[in-house]
């Protein structure tokens, strides 16, 4: 093997790794948008552990080129650039020179790619659980938590505040609190049907669930858990919540064989995953 295919070998050793640490999750969305049914990548997902080190290794195995030039770039004065350039290796090539920039550069940009490959799952993830008007599902391991650091402590400090008969409040509380109050008045609106799905095995997988309930008429958003299977289906005003059901219950059961869906109750007021346990 030459010195430079073993080079591009070391360039490509860490996207195979990202790619098998990701549990082929681009893989399998690009199958999802060929319609292809689930390839069963997630057999590879007990051994991320495993995968996700040996892309830590490839990745540092790649970018330390960068750091040894920082290390050499100021001893590279008295370096003749000139002497045998066009038969060094990818790996020789002068420090500061047109070709080692770009290859620093690619080596940058591959390490970049790594990381986006890697933590794929957890893109889509967010993207599974997050509606399309912009509000974020909080989605954890054990639900029922979902207050969060700053609000416990906006509480704590309000709570202070009227124990000792002092009121804060400005005119910014005053329309913060009157858009919440909008808020809360658009929500109620809302009606959203509660469905489980099992047998979703990964998050690409859970993206399938997701767009097949989008393109059912009367869906406005869509918002799907991977562990735990749970679907919370937002429904147009005027729609019917029987038909809409009926659609949604086809559309899903007819992307995998092993989808089992059962429906777990109507909701009129935005639901987050975080609101109650399962």
């Amino acid at each position: 093997m030459t010195d430079s295919t073993s080079q591009y070998s070391n360039w490509l050793a860490p996207l195979a790794a990202g790619l098998l640490a990701s549990s082929c999750c681009i893989v399998q969305l690009a199958f999802n948008l060929l319609a292809l049914p689930c390839a069963g990548f997630s057999v590879l997902t007990p051994y991320r552990p495993f995968f996700l080190a040996l892309t830590s290794i490839s990745l540092a195995h790649l970018l330390w080129p960068l750091v040894r030039r920082n290390r050499s770039k100021g001893h590279a004065t008295g370096v003749d650039a000139s002497a045998s350039c066009n038969t060094c290796s990818p790996e020789k090539t002068p420090v500061g020179s047109k070709g080692s920039t770009g290859r620093l550069r690619l080596r940058l940009l591959l390490a970049m790619l790594t990381l986006v490959i890697t933590f794929s799952p957890e893109l889509v993830g967010w993207w599974n659980r997050s509606a399309l008007d912009g509000s974020t599902l909080v989605a954890r391991r054990n639900f029922g938590h979902d207050h969060s650091t700053g609000a416990s402590s906006a509480g704590l400090l309000n709570s202070l505040l009227e124990m000792s008969g002092i009121h804060a409040s400005s005119p910014r509380d005053t329309a913060q609190s009157d858009a919440t109050d909008a808020k809360s008045d658009s929500s109620a609106d809302t009606t959203q049907l509660e469905l489980k799905v099992a047998g979703i095995k990964c998050e690409a997988c859970a993206s399938r669930v997701k767009s097949a309930a989008m393109n059912v008429d009367g869906v406005v958003a869509c918002q799907v858990d991977q562990r735990s299977g749970r679907t919370l289906i937002s429904l147009a005003p005027a729609s019917s919540i029987e038909a809409v059901q009926d659609r949604l219950m086809k559309a899903i059961s007819a992307l995998d064989a092993e989808y089992t869906v059962t429906v777990r109750g109507l909701h009129h007021g935005r639901q987050l995953f975080a609101e109650r346990a399962w």
